[in-house]
This record gives structure tokens, C-alpha cells and sequence, in this order.
């Protein structure tokens, strides 16, 4: 609610009024875009951490990590593994898992086949298998 009043005061001049319409409609308007916006960033975030693999989470379970019930890494805790990551997994990772994007995508936008794709998606999963146990 707090974000809704404060992006409804911040736009306040960019209101225009429209026939049959109240300014309570369009403030009504502003918190459902905000509360859809929040529910897709909630839902890409549950894409993005079932792509994760499964012994990982147990890895970070295990060596004691503050995780949330189900496991979740955010987006913060990616980009720190990633930074000890080698250089020519950081990108690939970076593509597939932050970005989201399937890895024929990730394949053309490195100039590396799909093959090689997932062979270091596998090895950056491996990595940070390791990087987790040694933490």
C-alpha cells in the first residue's frame, strides 16, 4: 500500500481525468499494476529458483545457510556465487538462470552450441557445489 501512495503522489500531475472515470478508479488502478508487477517479479523468482538444482538446495540446507523453508536462493546469493564462478561460466549462468532465457537464446548470444550450453550450465552447478561446501 505504502509504494501505491507514493507512486500515486509522485504522478499525481500525469493524472487526466477521463469520462466515467474517478480518481479513485485510477488510484485503484495504480495498486492492482503495482500488486501484478510484485506477483510476476514473485513468479519469476519461483521459475528462476526451480531451475536451481535440487543437490544444490540440499548442499545449502546442510551447510547450515539461513534458507527458507522451501529452499530458495535469491537473487543475491546467485550473484555471490557467480562471482567466484570462472569467466567462461559467469555469462552463460548469467543468461540462463538470471535472465531466464532458454538455452538455444543463450547459445546464440554467446556464439557457443546448445551442447556447450549445458555442459557449463553442469559445470557452474558443480562450481558452486563446491564453492558451497568450502564456505
Amino acid at each position: 500500500m505504502q509504494d501505491a501512495f507514493v507512486k500515486i503522489y509522485l504522478n499525481a500531475a500525469r493524472y487526466q481525468p477521463m469520462p466515467g472515470a474517478s480518481v479513485k478508479s485510477w488510484m485503484y488502478k495504480v495498486l492492482v499494476n503495482l500488486c501484478f508487477t510484485a506477483w510476476k517479479k514473485g513468479k519469476r523468482d519461483r521459475e528462476f529458483n526451480s531451475l536451481l538444482d535440487p543437490e544444490l538446495m540440499e548442499l545449502v540446507r546442510d551447510a547450515g545457510a539461513e534458507i527458507e523453508r522451501e529452499a530458495r536462493f535469491d537473487r543475491d546469493t546467485i550473484v555471490s556465487l557467480m562471482s567466484k564462478l570462472p569467466v567462461t561460466l559467469v555469462r552463460v549462468v548469467e543468461l540462463h538462470f538470471l535472465e531466464g532465457k532458454p538455452q538455444r537464446e543463450v547459445a546464440r548470444a554467446v556464439g557457443i552450441s546448445e551442447g556447450a550450453v549445458r555442459a557449463r550450465v553442469h559445470r557452474a552447478k558443480q562450481a558452486m557445489k563446491k564453492i558451497l561446501i568450502s564456505q
